[in-house]
């Protein structure tokens, strides 16, 4: 049969899933068209945040500090003073937003008050930010011993590789890698070395502000799928959905839709499972809302995810649906 997205209608817009499923509309807005509202709204806030937190950090750590540590063999102390927690705070807020503005509605919707969701949404944001704070600061860490090794053998003059350590803060390992191999190219192909660092730092920037824009969108997003999830277990233990709910995975249909995406479209689990992400499609074709995929691959890295998204940048939701027992 043909499910409407997110249980709700949304008009032109529909979703193939296994038969003997029932529809839930609930609310005149899709789960899509919330998701996506939401976080368009929140994502610039968390990317402000988070450039903001990441320059706070370089600033408290100066390039002669990093020097002097460099120079006195103190690499742990150097590693140590970049452990410094930035203050994400605003960030948090961003994301217990986001799951609130999504779970408030949903859970009215079912007859509920947002009392009955509010305090999962608080507990759910404050554990998941606390861990992306963690990410971010182990990620900048490993890139940090990376470029410290290289120098060691190489025989980098100790301030040189304060600049460059300074600039990839809050980069992730694979960028921080990028910049550094860029410089060394740079130099080793004749270039000035002043010029090399100042090309190198602009290149730290520009990864920098992408992956804020991408930790934006992928939080609000990850955030406002939570808000359903949330309102949708609430419900089930207030008894108002059935223990035979089950959620479908909803990609956005377009020229940006994603092999990945392509194959989740449509997977259906139980309200409180994981999807497994193992696939992704070598070819697909999307005629207004459905997506035929003609083949697909394994992925290089399998994981699971609860709701999306299924990547940086994801744009997918989930709906729900169920069946009689």
């Amino acid at each position: 049969m043909t499910f409407h997205k997110g249980g709700v209608v949304s008009p032109g817009k529909t979703i193939r899933v296994g038969e003997g499923f029932t529809v839930l509309p609930f609310r005149k807005e899709s789960t899509e068209e919330l998701v996506h509202r939401i976080a368009d709204k929140l994502a610039p806030q968390i990317r402000r945040t988070f450039l903001q937190a990441i320059e706070a950090l370089k600033e408290q750590v100066p390039v002669n500090q990093i020097t002097e540590l460099l120079e006195a063999g103190n690499l742990t102390a150097v590693l140590e003073a970049l452990q410094g927690t930035a203050d994400l705070t605003p960030i948090r807020q961003a994301i217990q937003d986001a799951v609130e503005q999504v779970a408030a509605p949903t859970a009215i919707g079912f007859g509920l008050t947002f009392d009955a969701v509010n305090e999962r949404a608080i507990r759910w944001a404050r554990e998941h930010s606390g861990r992306l704070i963690t990410q971010v600061s182990n990620e900048t860490q490993t890139a940090v011993a990376d470029i410290i090794s290289r120098s060691l053998r190489e025989g980098t003059e100790p301030r040189r590789q304060a600049r460059l350590i300074r600039e990839i803060v809050g980069l992730t390992r694979r960028d921080a890698g990028a910049v550094d191999r860029f410089l060394q190219g740079a130099v080793d192909s004749g270039m000035l070395r002043t010029r090399a660092e100042q090309q190198a730092e602009r290149m730290a920037r520009r990864l920098l502000s992408r992956r804020a824009t991408n930790i934006a969108r992928s939080e609000t997003i990850r955030a406002a799928n939570m808000g359903s999830q949330l309102a949708w277990e609430a419900a089930q233990d207030a008894g108002l959905l059935p223990p035979q709910t089950f959620k479908v995975w909803i990609a956005t249909e377009d020229s940006r839709t994603c092999p990945i995406c392509a194959v989740l479209d449509g997977n259906v689990v139980r309200l409180g499972d994981s999807f497994n992400i193992e696939e992704e499609a070598t070819s697909f074709d999307i005629d207004g809302s459905t997506i035929t995929v003609a083949g697909t691959r394994p992925l290089r890295r399998p994981t699971t995810e609860l709701q999306p998204p299924a990547h940086p940048a994801c744009r997918c939701s989930t709906g729900i649906v169920t069946q009689p027992t």
